[in-house]
This record gives C-alpha cells, sequence and structure tokens, in this order.
C-alpha cells in the first residue's frame, strides 16, 4: 500500500504474472518490465512511475486521470504494449525508441490533456471522449483512430508527425493542432 522504492529507488521491478497488478501509490525503479502477455498493470497515484517501462510481452499499462511517468517507455520487440490514459497523464521520457510499442489509447473525458514530451513511435494512437494529445517531439506512428468530434491532436514548434503506410509517409509540420471535426460523436 505504501510507495514502492520510496526511500530508494528498486533496480528493477518484474510483473511477471497473468491478470491485473494494481499500484495504489507510486513506483520507483530503474525498470518496470512487463513479462506476461494481456496482464494488466494500473497506476493509480498521480506520481504514478519514476523510471523506465519495458514491455516484455503485449501487456496493458492504465493510468488514472493525472499519473505522471517520469521515465522511458519500450518494447522488447516490436509491437509489444499499450499505454491507456484515463484522463490527463504525462510521459517525460521517450516511448518506442529502442522498438516501437503497440499502442497509446486515450480515453478521459472531453478536454483530457495527454502529453509526451519525447519523440514517440507507436503502431497506434487512438483518441476517445474528446481526448487530446500533445506531442511535443517527433511523432511516428502507422494508424491514428479518432473517435469523438472533439478529441485533437497537438504538435510541438518544428517537430513532425509521420504517419507511416506500406506504400508512403506522410507528414505534419509543427505548432499545428490537429482537428478532427467529422469524426464520430
Amino acid at each position: 500500500s505504501g510507495t514502492i522504492g520510496e526511500g530508494n529507488a528498486l533496480g528493477v521491478v518484474h510483473a511477471t504474472g497473468a491478470g491485473d497488478i494494481i499500484f495504489d501509490n507510486s513506483v520507483r525503479a530503474a525498470m518496470l518490465r512487463i513479462a506476461s502477455d494481456n496482464a494488466k498493470i494500473y497506476f493509480n497515484h498521480l506520481h504514478s512511475m519514476t523510471g523506465n517501462i519495458i514491455f516484455a510481452a503485449n501487456a496493458n499499462i492504465i493510468i488514472k486521470d493525472g499519473g505522471t511517468i517520469k521515465g522511458k517507455v519500450d518494447a522488447r520487440y516490436e509491437d509489444l504494449g499499450t499505454l491507456h490514459f484515463s484522463g490527463n497523464g504525462i510521459v517525460t521520457g521517450s516511448v518506442g525508441s529502442t522498438q516501437y510499442i503497440h499502442g497509446i489509447k486515450l480515453t478521459g473525458d472531453h478536454n483530457k490533456l495527454v502529453t509526451f514530451d519525447n519523440t514517440v513511435d507507436a503502431s497506434l494512437i487512438e483518441l476517445n471522449n474528446g481526448a487530446i494529445i500533445s506531442l511535443k517531439d517527433n511523432t511516428f506512428v502507422d494508424q491514428i483512430i479518432i473517435n469523438h468530434q472533439n478529441s485533437h491532436i497537438k504538435i510541438g514548434n518544428d517537430k513532425e508527425l509521420k504517419l507511416s503506410g506500406k506504400e508512403h509517409t506522410n507528414i505534419i509540420g509543427g505548432n499545428n493542432d490537429i482537428v478532427f471535426s467529422n469524426a464520430n460523436s
């Protein structure tokens, strides 16, 4: 029930079991390694994780409203792991810099903002319920799904959002808000 690694950050926290793992307080560790397919890791504290996260399996991390990841998020192999945000949130480190992760899903209510301070590389970004994503560095993604008319994407100054397809890549220049006004409401 207390903070994990409160006095001194732990070296590695291994999450190897199937099912749900719930952290009601902060976690401070050099690395959280998730090694079980379909595991769900819940961060229910505002200062969710200080340290790096690595998906070694196709698992899910669910971060409550106001949650923060102070570290980078990577996959052991391409296309593993999904970050879910249920409201406002911040990720200070890069996402998918070693191997791209599977997805980022925002499900917070209208005007909930999730900010990514560094490079993001993921197969999928999905915005629901009017959620807003702020990408402050270059971003590489295969697919963006917008499920609400008020959802939008903010791109940092002089940064690019690259939409990769099998046949071509689309690049959207920085300092733009992308608003999808014809999406489903």
